[in-house]
């Protein structure tokens, strides 16, 4: 499994090609996080 590291997440899509559930689930953490509480 790849390692997520969400400071580092751009939005950008290219982990998609690795692992598309993946990504998916990590890009909707990502947008969860970003509306209210962060988890730094």
């Amino acid at each position: 499994m790849v390692e997520f590291n969400a400071a580092a997440c751009t939005g950008c899509g290219e982990c998609v090609s690795l692992c598309p559930v993946q990504a998916i689930e990590m890009q909707y953490q990502q947008t969860n996080n970003q509306q209210g509480e962060r988890n730094e």
